[in-house]
């Protein structure tokens, strides 16, 4: 197995990362209540803090983005 790095997947990756983080972040702040199923998915790209009633607050966790980010182009054959 060889690792290889491509720049031009790396930015359609990136850009495809960023753009999912952003829809994810439209689609939380329309939602009033979240079940710890749902934040759990959310966890991926936000900090999630729910409370007892099903109301929350995010913020985005630009850390794990940033993380994921660095795995951007690389591929093997």
């Amino acid at each position: 197995m060889h690792v290889y790095y491509a720049q031009d997947l790396s930015d359609a990756q990136t850009d495809a990362l960023f753009r999912s983080s952003d829809d994810e972040e439209s689609r939380l702040a329309q939602k009033r209540k979240l079940t710890p199923m749902e934040a759990k998915v959310y966890s991926n790209h936000f900090a999630v803090v729910l409370s007892f009633e099903g109301s929350f607050t995010f913020k985005r966790d630009l850390d794990r983005i940033e993380q994921a980010a660095k795995h951007c182009g690389y591929f093997y054959l």
